[in-house]
C-alpha cells in the first residue's frame, strides 16, 4: 500500500479549537482574533501580558547544504515540536509563512510533510490571513509615491538613475525583473528603468520580521531609503511622507498567526523573508510571544547553516536580544551523497539509481559539508545536534556513517522518522536537544557592529564560507563607500548567494576552501537594519520552471484543492509526496477526479489487470505487487518482462496526464496492436483509414525518433483530446 500524500494526511487530521491551542500556551481568548475556524491572530498586547513568565529554551533548526529537493527542515522542526510532548515537555513552534511564488513554482509549500505537518496546509500555503498581500500593498504604495514625487516636480531632487526602490509581486515572473515605467504621454509619469522583486525579498517583509513593536515598525518604515539625490544623499520614505500610510497598511499584519500541527502543538506562523536575499527567519514578535508560552521555543532558519542560521545569529539575535540554547542541523543520506560530487540532483527529475543504492562510502565522501556546517554553528558558541532525517529507502549502514562523522566532531546525533511516525519518531532528537540546551551557552557573533562593511563581509566569507578572499565589482565598491559615508556602516550584513553551496558558486559541493567570493552589487535595507551584498548570479525575482506547480493545481469536482493531471504531485509541490524507493509505484491520471482530458476512464489504482486483456475494460489498473525490497533488485529483469506489467504499461503510457517519468521504462512489447486513426483526427497527417504500415506504432512512441511514421501518428492522433486512451489502439 502506497504512503498517503501530504494533502491526504492533512485532510484526515482533526483541528482542535484554537482557543484550546492558545490555552496550552497560557494565552486567553481575549488575546485572539479569529479568522474563521482554523486561523487566528495573536494581539500584540500578549507580549506585555506574558512578560513576567519564565523564558523558554530557544532552539533554531538549520541544515547542511541542501539539494534542490530540500532535506525536510520544516518537517523536522514540526516533528521535534510534536516530539517534545511525547517526552513530557511543552513546546511552541515558530515558522515563516511560505511565499506563493515558490508554492506555485517547483519548490512547493512549507507546511512540513507526512505526519509532521502544520494544518490546514492549504491555507498556510496560500493567502493565510493576508500578510503577504499587505506587504505587497505597502511596498508598492511607496513605489507609487516615488514616481508621483518625480511627476509632481521632484522637490527632493531624486536622481532617477539612483532610485533603488523597486516594486514587488508574490509570483515568480522573470519578465518583470527589468521594466520601464512612465511610457505614454506627459500625464503618464516620468519614464525611467526599474523592476520587480518577489514580495519575500521586499524590505517591508524584512521589517515585518525584525520589528519588535508597532512603534518600532513605524520608525523602520520611515528609515527606508528609496534612492539618492544628485549630491549622493539618501532620500527616505519619511521625507516622501509615505511611511505613516505604509505602517497603517501593515498594522494588522504585525500580529502573529496561530495554527497547529497534526498533533495539536501550537505553531506561530509569521513573516516570510526570502532565505536567499533577506535573513530568512520568522518574526521577532512571534518569538517574543512564543518565548513565554512553553518550555521550548523551536524556530527554523532558511536553507543551510551558512545561510539562515548565520543570519539568525548575526541579524535576528542581534536585533531581538534573545540568545539561542541549541541548534538542530538536519542532514540526509541523499544530500551527503550529493556532496560527494558523484551525483547530480535536479528538481522535478528522478534521483540517479546509483544514489539510491546502499553505499556508506558515498556518504563519507560528502562528509566535509556536514563537518563544516557543524563548525559554522560552533563558531557562534551554540551546541549542535544533528538530526538524521530518515527516508524509507535509507540503509542503517548509511545512518551509522553519518553518526560516526557527527560524533567525531563533537555533535550529538539522532535518527528521526517523524515524517512517517509523527512526534514519536523524533523523541530521540527531542532528548538530545534537551541535553544540549542544558549545557552552558557561550553565544557570540561572527563580527562586531563597529567593523566596516567590507570587514563584516570578509569575516562571514572566510569563517563561514571557507573563502580565501573577497572581490568587489566597481559598482559594489561605489555602493559600499556610499553606505559608509551615509552612516550605514554599523549595520549587519546579509550576503545574498546560492543556497546550493557553502560558497557563492552553486557547482562547488562539499566544503570548498580557497575559493573567491565576488560581490556583484550591494543594496541597503536601512529600515530593516542590514546591508545585503549580492553574489554570483543571484536574482531577486525568480522565474517559473518548464512544468510549474501552477500548471496542475486546481479544484476537483467537490470544490477541494487538488492536482490535475498527475499523481506524481500533490498541491503545493511537485515533489511534495515522499516516494517509496520502489520502481513499482502505482500511477493515476488525476488525484481526485474521475477523468482528465484525453482519458476515457479513471485509472486510479484498484485492481491488477488480466494479462492479455486489451483494451483495458476495468475502471482502474495497477501494476502487480512489488517484491520485497531485499529481493527486488534480483527480480528486476523478470518483473520488467512480466505480462501484467506490459499490459499495465500499454494502458497507462497513452494517458497524456501521466508524466513520462512515471511510465514504466521497459522494453517495448514484441508487437503492438495495429490501428487506424479515429474520425476525430480526420484533419491530421494520419487520415481515417490509413494503412497499418503508416499508423502502426511499432515501438514505444516516447522512444521513437520524431521522423518515424509512428512518431507522426503520436503527434497527430495520440495527442488529440477527442481520442480517448482506450480508442487509440484498435
Amino acid at each position: 500500500m502506497s504512503f498517503p500524500s501530504d494533502l491526504e494526511i492533512a485532510r484526515a487530521g482533526t483541528l482542535a479549537p484554537l482557543v484550546d491551542i492558545a490555552a496550552q500556551m497560557g494565552i486567553g481568548p481575549h488575546l485572539l482574533e479569529q479568522h474563521g475556524d482554523s486561523l487566528a491572530k495573536i494581539k500584540l498586547e500578549a507580549i506585555a501580558e506574558l512578560s513576567d513568565r519564565p523564558k523558554a529554551k530557544y532552539v533554531v533548526v538549520t541544515a547542511i547544504t541542501p539539494t534542490p529537493l530540500g532535506e525536510g527542515k520544516t518537517t523536522t522542526t514540526v516533528g521535534l515540536g510534536q516530539a517534545m510532548q511525547h517526552i513530557g515537555k511543552k513546546a511552541v513552534i515558530s515558522l515563516r509563512q511560505p511565499s506563493m511564488g515558490p508554492t506555485f513554482g517547483i519548490k512547493g509549500g512549507a507546511a512540513g510533510g507526512g505526519y509532521s505537518q502544520v494544518i490546514p496546509m492549504e491555507l498556510l500555503n496560500l493567502h493565510l490571513t493576508g500578510d503577504f498581500h499587505a506587504v505587497t500593498a505597502a511596498h508598492n504604495l511607496l513605489s507609487a509615491m516615488v514616481d508621483n514625487h518625480l511627476h509632481q516636480g521632484n522637490e527632493l531632487g531624486l536622481d532617477i538613475h539612483n532610485i533603488t526602490w523597486r516594486r514587488v509581486l508574490d509570483v515568480n515572473d522573470r519578465s518583470l525583473r527589468n521594466i520601464i515605467v512612465g511610457l505614454g504621454g506627459k500625464m503618464d509619469g516620468v519614464t525611467r528603468q526599474t523592476g520587480f522583486d518577489i514580495t519575500a525579498a521586499s524590505e517591508v517583509m524584512a521589517i515585518l520580521a525584525l520589528s519588535t513593536s508597532l512603534d518600532d515598525m513605524r520608525a523602520r518604515m520611515g528609515r527606508i531609503v528609496v534612492g539618492y539625490n544628485h549630491a549622493g544623499e539618501p532620500v527616505t520614505a519619511e521625507q516622501l511622507k509615505g511611511a505613516g500610510s505604509m505602517a497603517v497598511i501593515m498594522r494588522e499584519a504585525l500580529k502573529p498567526n496561530l495554527l497547529q500541527t497534526l498533533e495539536h502543538t501550537p505553531v506561530i506562523v509569521h513573516a516570510g523573508p526570502f532565505g536567499n536575499i533577506a535573513h530568512g527567519n520568522s518574526s521577532i514578535v512571534g518569538d517574543l510571544i512564543g518565548m513565554r508560552c512553553g518550555d521550548y521555543l523551536i524556530t527554523e532558519a532558511g536553507f543551510g547553516a551558512d545561510m539562515g542560521a548565520e543570519r539568525f545569529f548575526n541579524i535576528k539575535c542581534r536585533t531581538s536580544g534573545m540568545v539561542p540554547d541549541a541548534a538542530v542541523l538536519v542532514a540526509t543520506v541523499r544530500a551527503l551523497k550529493a556532496h560527494s560530487g558523484k551525483f547530480k540532483i535536479v528538481a522535478g527529475k528522478p534521483l540517479p539509481p546509483e544514489l539510491l543504492a546502499e553505499n556508506p562510502d558515498d556518504v563519507r565522501a560528502g562528509a566535509a559539508n556536514l563537518i563544516k556546517q557543524i563548525e559554522n554553528v560552533k563558531v557562534h558558541g551554540v551546541s549542535p545536534v544533528v538530526a538524521i532525517n530518515a527516508f524509507p529507502g535509507d540503509f542503517a549502514s548509511e545512518h551509522q556513517a553519518i553518526r560516526e562523522i557527527a560524533e567525531s566532531v563533537g555533535a550529538r546525533v539522532a535518527v528521526c522518522t517523524h515524517f512517517s511516525d509523527g512526534g514519536k519518531g523524533a523523541t530521540d532528537l527531542a532528548r538530545a536537544v534537551v541535553e544540549a540546551c542544558d549545557e552552558p551557552s557561550n553565544f557570540q557573533f561572527c563580527y562586531e557592529a563597529d567593523d566596516s562593511l567590507k570587514t563584516k563581509i570578509e569575516k562571514v566569507a572566510t569563517k563561514i564560507y571557507g573563502a580565501a578572499n573577497v572581490t568587489y565589482s566597481a559598482a559594489a565598491n561605489t555602493q559600499l563607500a556610499r553606505y559608509e559615508k551615509n552612516g550605514f556602516g554599523n549595520l549587519p550584513v546579509c550576503i545574498a548567494k546560492t543556497h546550493l553551496s557553502i560558497s557563492s558558486d552553486a557547482s562547488l559541493k562539499g566544503a570548498p576552501t580557497g575559493h573567491t567570493v565576488n560581490v556583484r552589487e550591494v543594496r541597503a535595507s536601512v529600515g530593516a537594519g542590514f546591508v545585503y551584498p549580492i553574489c554570483g548570479d543571484m536574482t531577486t525575482m525568480p522565474g517559473l520552471g518548464s512544468a510549474p506547480a501552477a500548471s496542475i493545481i486546481d479544484f476537483d469536482e467537490h470544490g477541494e484543492i487538488g492536482c490535475r493531471g498527475s499523481s506524481d504531485a500533490t498541491p503545493f509541490g511537485l515533489g511534495a509526496r515522499r516516494r517509496r524507493r520502489s520502481s513499482w509505484t502505482a500511477t493515476a491520471c488525476v488525484s481526485r477526479s474521475n477523468a482528465s482530458p484525453g482519458c476515457a476512464t479513471d485509472r486510479r489504482p484498484a485492481a491488477s489487470p488480466v494479462a492479455g486483456a486489451w483494451p483495458p475494460s476495468s475502471s482502474a489498473i495497477e501494476p502487480p505487487a512489488q517484491p520485497a525490497p531485499a529481493v527486488a533488485s534480483k527480480q528486476k529483469k523478470a518483473a520488467a518482462s512480466s505480462p501484467a506489467r506490459r499490459e499495465w504499461c500499454r494502458s497507462t503510457w497513452a494517458c497524456p496526464a501521466t508524466p513520462a517519468r512515471r511510465r514504466w521504462k521497459t522494453p517495448s512489447p514484441p508487437s503492438w496492436p495495429t490501428t487506424t486513426c479515429t474520425a476525430s483526427c480526420a484533419s491530421s497527417r494520419c487520415p481515417p483509414g490509413s494503412t497499418p504500415s503508416r499508423c502502426s506504432p511499432s515501438s514505444h512512441p516516447r522512444r521513437t525518433s520524431m521522423g518515424s511514421p509512428s512518431a507522426r501518428w503520436v503527434a497527430s492522433c495520440a495527442a488529440c483530446p477527442a481520442t480517448s486512451a482506450a480508442r487509440r489502439w484498435a
